[in-house]
């Protein structure tokens, strides 16, 4: 089993600076339990550094920062093996993107884009999130 995480709002809260709630326990979680992580991410500066203040990094079999998020979740489900989910918090992007790539999509809505709806279908979500430690729940 294999989960794509988003970054910014979805792991990590730039307004506080920290972890979004919940995050690091998801995380563990899912380490423990030997599921394959990856993390893609809009490419903006300093969030390679804050992967290392939070202490995330290892937790990933890759990382990616880049312009369009779309082809490198598209890659990864492709690559994968069993079921894939890919977890975030803003339907335009890695929402649309898992969905077109085929994989089960859970919407973080909280923060920033939580009044945010759907614009096409490939927007909406497999399931929907208001805490990072559903997840846990919804995934087997």
């Amino acid at each position: 089993m294999t989960i794509i995480f988003d970054f910014n709002r979805t792991i990590y809260d730039p307004e506080t600076d920290t972890a979004v709630p919940g995050a690091l326990e998801a995380l563990t979680h899912f380490a423990e339990r030997g599921m394959t992580l990856h993390l893609v991410s809009r490419r903006e500066g300093g969030r390679d550094d804050v992967l290392d203040t939070l202490g995330v990094r290892d937790f990933f079999a890759s990382v990616a920062f880049v312009g369009d998020k779309g082809p490198v979740i598209q890659e990864l489900v492709s690559g994968s093996s069993g079921t894939v989910y890919v977890v975030g918090d803003y339907l335009q992007s890695e929402i649309r993107a898992g969905n077109k790539a085929g994989a089960k999509t859970i919407w973080l809505k909280r923060g920033l884009f939580a009044g945010h709806a759907p614009t096409y279908g490939t927007d909406v979500p497999w399931a929907t999130i208001k805490h990072m430690q559903e997840l846990i729940e919804i995934i087997p």
